[in-house]
């Protein structure tokens, strides 16, 4: 049977005017795939970018599965057979290792494939500095003579593909300290393939991507031993340097601020008037409010998201007139897990006791103690907590980190055991609170969720998780101490992991 030599790719350069890129329609259906190998092996490809989602609306079509479905298993493609040997996912992307053999051919060739979760059809990221991390895995992916062509594809080859590779190229760009030229670089690879960056937005997109890229620290990413060996002054002089990036990237920021936290009927409810959650993340109340007499759904929370498995609600600790609403927070969100960093005996009188020593009613809910226990750094109490409208309950632990009852500096192996002690699997969504809901809560939501990351295989980048946390809510993580005590706590969880009982 006579094969056609050809598929709807071209090869295109880089802003050195180096082939360095194969730009591609993805193989939309099964008779495409088997051409779609023939020019990887041909080609002889090391790492495929693909930038659709069958998850967007609109990609599904545009959208098959070129890899074999399940780990160990293989698929064949015409004269090429393909076997599936890993695959590890996270929110914005999964990374697939495969073999690839051809028919009478004793070669194996390695290819490894990032498929991004984050680029929705005819449209842009919404997270840039989620597409920048990604990019900064490609490149550490593509190091090497040997590399081979990056291969980048999505549905039409021109769109999106077209914005990464300019992205991908003016980065470099930046890092050599060059003039960078997005018209002439955009205008160079439509002479390699028509149409390439099909929009304006798109075309806008690569300019406000440079613009966070090029403040975005070159090294911030460690490898796990790289942490475990970082000393005291290299960790406090790295911290000093990035958070003053951070810095420099809020004055930068595009985010507009919370307005619904500085009405009036809510500014009762803030400890701080200028700490407000943006109105975009705010947790909002969703029961039992009007039946109350209470209207407003506000409460000072923000909404902080993990792996896409877990979410984690940054919370103000309630105040005198906000403990209902701190509990409706929960039983509206399902929360089986609220963890406590505040200090019980807090001497300037902003804490409050909200939960019950037996039973107590705040207006719409009902909360019973079951049980209280303690252990080494922390105490365990478990609730009862039933909605009078709803009448349904469920069961909520709260966990107090017991560190914080003197004012003293924070024992970082002592507040890094609770973290551990506190993973749990009960909840989607977990309440952090502390005194002001940016400071220690966003200090172990950053933590947990760096934990997450290094267990997928990633390394630790804590200005990364910091800068999105702070996307969500612009004071999290408010002083460079709190920024050095995320760094310490992560260098004690590897350092320790045998007493804490955790392996990465």
């Amino acid at each position: 049977m006579n094969q056609s030599d050809y598929y709807n790719a071209s090869y295109i350069k880089d802003h050195k005017g180096k082939i360095g890129f194969i730009a591609a329609q993805g193989p939309g259906s099964k008779y495409r795939i088997s051409d779609f190998w023939r020019m990887i092996w041909q080609e002889q490809v090391k790492l495929i970018v693909m930038l659709t989602d069958s998850n967007h609306p609109g990609n599904a079509k545009h959208t098959a599965a070129y890899w074999p479905e399940k780990i160990q298993t293989n698929a064949t493609f015409g004269e090429i057979t393909v076997v599936g040997t890993e695959s590890t996912s996270c929110v914005t992307h999964t990374v697939r290792k495969m073999k690839v053999l051809q028919n009478d051919d004793d070669k194996i060739h390695t290819v490894q494939l990032i498929q991004l979760h984050m680029w929705p059809f005819r449209g842009v990221p919404e997270d840039i500095l989620d597409l920048i991390a990604v990019i900064k895995k490609v490149k550490a992916l593509q190091k090497g003579d040997n590399a081979g062509p990056l291969l980048v594809h999505c549905s039409n080859g021109i769109g999106a593909t077209g914005t990464f590779i300019a992205i991908y190229s003016l980065m470099d760009v930046l890092k050599e300290g060059e003039t960078i030229g997005v018209f002439d670089l955009v205008n160079n690879m439509r002479k390699d393939r028509m149409d390439m960056v099909q929009t304006r937005i798109q075309y806008l997109f690569i300019y406000q991507t440079l613009q966070d890229a090029q403040l975005f620290p070159e090294d911030s990413s460690l490898s796990c031993s790289q942490l475990k060996n970082l000393s005291e002054r290299i960790l406090n002089k790295k911290a000093q340097q990035e958070f003053k990036v951070l810095r420099k990237m809020d004055e930068n920021s595009r985010q507009t601020k919370g307005e619904v936290g500085r009405l009036a009927t809510n500014a009762h409810k803030n400890i701080l008037k200028g700490i407000i959650p943006l109105d975009k993340y705010r947790a909002t109340l969703k029961s039992g409010g009007l039946t109350h007499g209470s209207s407003s759904d506000y409460i000072n929370a923000s909404i902080a998201e993990n792996d896409g498995s877990r979410y984690f609600l940054m919370a103000q600790s309630p105040l005198p007139a906000t403990v209902e609403d701190f509990w409706r927070l929960v039983y509206d969100y399902q929360c089986r897990t609220v963890i406590m960093l505040d200090n019980a005996n807090n001497i300037d009188k902003t804490f409050v006791q909200y939960w019950p020593d037996g039973r107590a009613v705040y207006a719409s809910i009902t909360v019973d103690l079951v049980t209280s226990m303690k252990f080494d750094t922390f105490t365990k109490r478990t609730f009862t907590v039933t909605h009078q409208d709803f009448k349904k309950s469920f069961s909520v632990e709260q966990l107090v980190y017991d560190g914080l009852e003197k004012k003293q500096d924070i024992d970082v192996n002592k507040l890094a055991k609770f973290i551990i002690s506190t993973q749990t699997d009960r909840s989607k969504t977990l309440v952090v609170h502390c005194i002001n809901g940016v400071g220690l809560s966003a200090v172990y939501v950053a933590v947990r969720s760096l934990m997450d990351s290094i267990k997928n295989g990633d390394e630790c980048d804590v200005f990364l998780a910091v800068k999105k946390l702070r996307m969500r809510n612009p004071h999290a993580i408010q002083t460079q101490d709190e920024y050095i005590l995320c760094l310490q706590l992560l260098r004690s969880i590897l350092n320790n992991q045998e007493d804490y009982a955790v392996v990465y």
